[in-house]
Parts: structure tokens; C-alpha cells; sequence
């Protein structure tokens, strides 16, 4: 690249042609001509009415390119799976979600990209649930041109990620049940399923059966391998007493074979959640979750961060659980991490 110094009164066309301005424009106090604009034969006129002193613009050399190509094929190699490329915008290309989902980056990959010289990748969080149309990430080279190795570099770097760098995994329909030990009024329970059947219908899935059970290990089991055999592949079991290991609800899991996989969560509300997997028959065994009675009623609680990976056909596992310490204060300064039927915040 090669920068240039021209006195804006007096220039040769071949000069500027093809150049790239290095700032903006003005002519009687409004923009005319933005930075990183290539300057064509429209825009001589604007250059010698302009109202500055300088006029500095770029010369590309061989290798390399400017920054909405280099931005271009960088937005194209972080696109992954339910991801669009729209722009661009002064310079910048944004990643759109094609469909209601979960967000995910190859957060190593991210991270490698961002370390590169010139290369700028800003995005929402991993995990977050998205809707369609929804910007995700916007993508661009920081300076006004690059060298085209630089976006070789990164183009590899992201070709490696397995699954692409940035992607919408969407939402799956998914049957449910649902286990309630306690002792519910008419209106209590009406109330609680309502609120459950609107949970779970915003990932495009339904609530295939609710079941009131008596506090007894042997009805609770009956109630799951009921539920496991009309083909729920998940259930919500609460009013259990997580503390006690005696208490139904987890004597009911042993019952049925099932496997407990992580007791709490680094999350409050929400810690005493827990998750077991129960055999179904198929390929892969059906998460069962252990959710504290708030989280029945609709309240911001750890359920409602682990509930989109599910949707999303993800196998939820330990790690993944200890991983929400980061944030797992859920005030209200939390609320972008849930579901946007969360986000102005439900009271149960």
C-alpha cells in the first residue's frame, strides 16, 4: 500500500482515480465522501469543492486488497451452519442468524482470529439464544486495506474450525414430560402447566403429559417410564427434596435405570438442579431435569440456560454445567443470557 498526499485544489485526475480515500469529505459542512470510498470520475467535482486542507488517499500494490474484500472473504469463512453474510455497511459485514436458535462460536478459533493483524470479529455471546434476522457478529479488516496473506491466514485458521466458526444450531421439536411431586391446588397446577407449556412452546415443542405423583419412589418411576415409552425425550421432574438422597424423585431415577450425570449447578436461582439421563430404547438416552419449584413458576433460573442446548440437539454434560459460574448471578443485569420470553422479567 502505498499513501498518498494530494493538494486538494490541485490534482490530476490520474492522481486520485481508483484511489481509496484515507478520511472523509465534506463540502458545506455535510459528508459527501466517506473514507475507504474508491474515488471514481463523480467524484472529482466533490473533491475540489471540498471544504478541508488535505486530501489523502491510498494506492493498493500487488498482494494487497481493500478493506470490503478483505472484509467479504472474512465474513464468509467465519459463516458457519444458519448463519447469513449482509453488508456491507461502511466497511463492515454482519453475520446474521437465518432461524430461531443457539448461537455458537469455536471459541478457540475466535480468539486465534482476533490475534491476527487487521482482523476485528465482535459478536454476542456463546450460548445465547437468537431469532432470525438477528446480528450476531459484525466482521472487518481495521484498517482501510490489508495484505492478502493476512486473509489467507485467516481464512485457514477458520477452515479448521470443525462445524464453522460462528453458527445457529436451531431449535428441534422435542416431546416433554413432566413429573410434579407436591401437593397442588386446581388453580396452583393450572398455573404451572400454563406457564410450562408456553416455556416449552417457544423452542417449538409441547408438553406431551403432566403427571401429580404421591411423594413414593415406586409412582415416580412408574410416571417417568410412562412418560419414556409415549416418547418424551425430555422431562422436568420437581417438587422433589434434592438434599435428602432418600427422596423420591431421585430413588424413582435408580428405578428406571437412569443415570445421574451432575447434582447442582453453578447458578442461583437454580443450584439444587440436577440432570440424569434415563434409556429410552433408541440411540441416545433422555435427559431428565431436576428443577427447584421456582423454576415451575417461570422464574430466570439455571432451567432456563440449559433448556436451549437441549432444543438446540445438544448432549448436555458436566462441564457444560460447571460453565455457568461465568455469569451465574442471574439478576437482572443477567437477562440477555436467557430466552427472549425472559428478557423483561416474569414473575412466579
Amino acid at each position: 500500500m502505498q499513501a498518498l498526499a494530494l493538494d486538494p485544489r490541485n490534482f490530476a485526475p490520474e492522481e486520485v482515480l481508483g484511489r481509496i480515500l484515507a478520511h472523509d469529505i465534506e463540502v458545506g459542512g455535510r459528508t459527501r465522501l466517506r473514507k475507504g470510498q474508491i474515488i471514481g470520475p463523480d467524484d472529482l467535482a466533490i473533491l475540489r469543492d471540498s471544504a478541508g486542507d488535505k486530501l489523502h488517499l491510498l494506492a493498493l500494490e500487488a498482494g494487497d486488497l481493500g478493506e470490503e474484500e478483505a472484509g467479504r472473504r472474512l465474513a464468509a469463512a467465519v459463516a458457519g451452519p444458519g448463519v447469513a453474510v449482509k453488508g456491507p455497511v461502511e466497511g463492515r459485514f454482519n453475520l446474521v442468524a437465518e432461524a430461531r436458535g443457539l448461537l455458537r462460536f469455536d471459541l478457540a478459533a475466535m480468539q486465534a482470529l482476533n490475534e491476527l493483524d487487521d482482523v476485528s470479529i465482535f459478536a454476542l455471546y456463546d450460548g445465547q439464544t437468537v431469532l432470525p434476522g438477528e446480528t450476531l457478529a459484525g466482521v472487518k479488516i481495521t484498517p482501510l486495506t490489508t495484505r492478502e496473506e493476512r486473509v489467507r491466514a485467516a481464512e485457514a485458521l477458520a477452515a479448521g474450525a470443525a462445524g464453522g466458526v460462528a453458527r445457529v444450531l436451531p431449535f428441534r421439536p422435542l416431546p416433554v414430560g413432566v413429573v410434579i411431586r407436591e401437593a397442588l391446588g386446581e388453580r396452583e397446577r393450572e398455573r404451572v402447566v400454563g406457564r410450562l407449556r408456553e416455556k416449552i412452546a417457544w423452542f417449538g415443542s409441547a408438553v406431551v403429559e403432566v403427571a401429580q405423583v404421591p411423594d413414593d419412589p415406586a409412582a415416580v418411576a412408574a410416571a417417568f417410564a410412562r412418560q419414556l415409552a409415549a416418547g418424551a425425550r425430555l422431562i422436568l421432574a420437581t417438587g422433589g427434596s434434592a438434599l435428602d438422597p432418600l427422596d423420591a424423585m431421585l430413588q424413582g431415577l435408580r428405578r428406571i435405570d437412569a443415570r445421574l450425570a451432575k447434582f447442582g449447578a453453578p447458578a442461583h436461582p437454580g443450584s439444587l438442579f440436577w440432570l440424569a439421563y434415563a434409556p429410552t430404547g433408541d440411540a441416545d438416552p433422555a435427559p431428565i431435569f431436576g428443577v427447584a419449584s421456582c423454576g415451575m413458576f417461570s422464574r430466570a433460573t439455571a432451567v432456563d440456560l440449559l433448556l436451549p442446548p437441549v432444543f438446540a440437539g445438544e448432549r448436555l454434560d458436566a462441564p457444560q454445567i460447571a460453565a455457568l459460574w461465568q455469569g451465574g448471578l442471574l439478576n437482572k443485569e443477567m437477562a440477555f443470557k436467557f430466552p427472549r420470553r425472559m428478557r423483561r422479567g416474569e414473575e412466579g
